[in-house]
């Protein structure tokens, strides 16, 4: 169903409502909720040669990850959005055809996002996340299969 579009004719009775000193306090102190002003910048589509680590995908690329690593070579980069396989990415002013080629070039490098998942933990660290009780079961056994695979797990 379409919007409502009010016109003169309906605002009418609410006239002389609008116009008492009370209302134009109201109206001067109200702050909106919503903007639909397009947000500043720009924003470019390239599809990711990776996956990004979700709750169905946790071996994937960590989008905190991608989106410092794009920060780190376009300080304009605002922000990263991904839906299926491909990459939303914002920036704060229309990028310059080298931003546009940096980002490119970083999201088309599937070896280099690779690298950014996360690093594996030094032998102490494992056995620390393994001995405490604080740790979270999910983290816990993440460290184990870790541990599992380096002490336990021989190579076939």
């Amino acid at each position: 169903m379409p919007r409502y579009v009010f016109t003169e004719r309906d605002l009418a009775p609410l006239r002389a409502l609008l116009d008492l000193p009370l209302a134009h306090e109201a109206l001067a102190a109200s702050v909106p909720i919503k903007r639909f002003d397009p947000p500043a910048g720009a924003a470019e589509t390239i599809e990711l040669p990776v996956d990004v680590q979700s709750s169905d995908n946790p071996d994937g690329v960590p989008l905190p990850e991608i989106l410092a690593r794009l920060k780190r070579d376009v300080p304009s980069v605002t922000g990263i959005a991904v839906r299926g396989g491909t990459a939303k990415v914002t920036y704060a002013k229309p990028p310059t055809k080298r931003d546009a080629g940096a980002v490119g070039k970083v999201l088309g490098d599937r070896t280099e996002l690779m690298k950014l998942r996360e690093q594996p933990l030094p032998q102490e660290g494992l056995q620390a996340v393994l001995e405490s009780d604080a740790t979270p079961d999910a983290e816990w056994l993440g460290a184990f299969r870790r541990w599992a695979v380096d002490n336990v797990i021989k190579p076939g």
